[in-house]
């Protein structure tokens, strides 16, 4: 987490980050005008440690979620 955190001052440094650790593949897309472009994909891997984020995430939300509706339980007089 703290790895993506201080990768956040770019897009191109997080990209370049996430295929590094194997996350994301690019292919090249060419227009009949105009430059080409990176396009990015989630890999397997990728795919697996969005989910088990999202999971760590969901779980942080109900515990502070519960801490909030414990500590208002506690102000009633």
């Amino acid at each position: 987490m703290e790895t993506l955190l201080g990768c956040l001052a770019g897009r191109s440094q997080c990209l370049t980050y996430f295929e590094e650790q194997g996350l994301v593949d690019h292919v090249w897309e060419h227009e009949a005008a105009g430059p080409g472009r990176k396009v990015f994909a989630l890999t397997a891997r990728g795919k697996q440690e969005l989910n088990l984020s999202i999971a760590t995430w969901n779980s942080m939300n109900n515990t502070l979620a519960t801490l909030r509706r414990n500590d208002r339980t506690h102000d009633v007089v």
